[in-house]
């Protein structure tokens, strides 16, 4: 298997990726609920234009630590 490191990435190109919402994105931003998607975080920085980045490798590793949740 090939593994290609995407690394940072901007949130309209991380939206077509994951289906994530921009809308979504900006609002785990401003919850304390998701520490790690907060800036500082690890997952997401806003560039000095103002733009929203994600790190996918650091995402794919927080999608990694959540609790299983099997179905009802």
């Amino acid at each position: 298997m090939i593994y290609v490191k995407i690394g940072w990435i901007p949130l309209k190109q991380f939206e077509k990726i994951t289906s994530i919402t921009q809308n979504a994105v900006y609002k785990r931003r401003q919850s304390v609920l998701y520490p790690e998607w907060r800036d500082g975080g690890g997952i997401t920085k806003m560039l000095r234009d103002g733009s929203i980045h994600i790190n996918y490798e650091a995402y794919q590793e927080w999608i990694d630590k959540q609790k299983h949740c099997p179905m009802v």
